[in-house]
């Protein structure tokens, strides 16, 4: 397990542990998501570096996958009003 780990990093939580598939499932269904506003991103990376599961949000407009809503990309963006949690579609 200690190579699985180095390879891809908490791999207990995003492929093994029953509360984050649960957590998982929930952000598919859920009508809230993270967005994040491409207009005013000044793709610097901050939020791929602190989120916990590695999603891809610097290139998604919103994030789907893994997400635990931590929110911790929101705190990180350096650029106000860039990431957000939003209803349905992201704004333009």
């Amino acid at each position: 397990l200690g190579t699985a780990v180095a390879i891809s990093g908490r791999a207990w939580c995003r492929y093994l542990c029953p509360q984050s598939a649960l957590l998982g499932l929930l952000q598919r269904i859920s009508l809230f998501k993270i967005h994040r506003n491409p207009s005013t991103c000044i793709d610097c990376g901050r939020c791929n570096r602190v989120c916990p599961t590695r999603l891809p949000v610097a290139t998604s407009r919103a994030v789907k996958g893994n997400c635990i809503g931590c929110l911790e990309c929101l705190v990180a963006c350096p650029v106000e009003d860039t990431l957000y949690v939003g209803l349905g579609r992201p704004k333009t």
